[in-house]
């Protein structure tokens, strides 16, 4: 990451980078142009090794398809990522980070305590993203052998962490997504072992409240009701929902989770200037560390004050 971050500075964001291969990849950390390669799909289409590897994953959806089938997409989801929607739906995700760090702080008194603040993040993120698009409350879901509170959220976070961490290594190291390597394997089998227990109920579960005019109105009704229209849906059934489907939960949620990773290290970084702004805003009059509440340690992150709220 250094040697990119330097590489970026020194080129005014474009550069070439060999990781492995035949073939170079193009690093755009230029603002403007980033802007203009994600936003501009007819001139900067998805190459086929983009799409092999997160295909892998996330099939056909948002992410990995091009042209109509991805034209059609962003229609279908484009309203609910406005800002004025994205505005609406602040109480819920700020709720369901408030709920996932008081369950995680319940029992730490005034000691310290070691949290993986990926984890956290994963979790809080993952929650507040189905609870503002999906209209569910993903800590509340059951299956067999995860019966308690928040486990099949914990299963999909880890889940959805390990397989980022695949096909992000695979595109930066140019590695092909070929079944002999085993953690291709293992990413194949999870995949489709939370389509088919996870997700596939909740699906039935919204096929059966669209048909009794009970749904709401989220992203995932508006998936399906275009999976069934003659024109202007996203089409393919159920097979096509379910590729926006796991794209929504998994990318939806991943990248906001490392970047709020990233977020605290900033902060942590300046821990003493950020707690002394905090207690002055919060108590008028500024704290030690010594006598903070409690305190957050990651594994691998300096102390964060838990008086901070991001």
């Amino acid at each position: 990451m250094r040697f990119l971050l330097r590489e970026a500075k020194k080129v005014d964001g474009l550069f070439l980078f060999w990781p492995g291969g035949p073939t170079p990849i193009c690093v755009v950390a230029n603002p403007a142009a980033a802007k203009a390669v994600l936003a501009d799909h007819r001139r900067y289409p998805k190459g086929d090794d983009y799409r092999d590897k997160f295909g892998a994953v996330f099939g056909d959806g948002l992410v990995t398809s091009n042209g109509p089938a991805h034209a059609r997409a962003r229609r279908v989801l484009g309203r609910y990522f406005t800002r004025a929607a994205l505005e609406a739906k602040e109480a819920a995700i700020a709720a369901a980070f408030d709920a996932t760090a008081a369950e995680i702080f319940a029992d730490v008194g005034s000691s310290y305590v070691d949290v993986d603040v990926q984890e956290f993040f994963h979790l809080a993120t993952l929650r507040a993203f189905c609870a503002a698009m999906l209209s569910e409350d993903i800590y509340a879901w059951r299956l067999p052998g995860m019966d308690a509170p928040g486990a099949v959220a914990r299963h999909v976070a880890r889940e959805v962490s390990f397989g980022s961490n695949v096909v992000g290594e695979h595109m930066l190291y140019n590695i092909p997504m070929s079944p002999l390597l085993p953690r291709v394997r293992r990413l194949a089998r999870s995949a489709a072992t939370v389509r088919r227990e996870v997700f596939a109920p909740l699906l039935a579960r919204r096929r059966a409240a669209v048909a009794a005019g009970t749904a709401p109105d989220d992203c995932l009704t508006a998936l399906v009701v275009a999976s069934d229209a003659d024109d202007g849906g996203a089409g393919g059934g159920d097979a096509a929902v379910m590729d926006q489907l796991v794209t929504l939960i998994g990318a939806g949620h991943d990248t906001s989770a490392y970047f709020c990773c990233y977020a605290s290290l900033s902060l942590a970084r300046c821990q003493r200037d950020a707690r002394a702004e905090s207690h002055h805003w919060f108590w008028g009059t500024p704290r030690t560390h010594r006598n903070s509440r409690s305190a957050v340690k990651s594994n691998s992150y300096p102390a964060v004050s838990r008086d901070r709220s991001v």
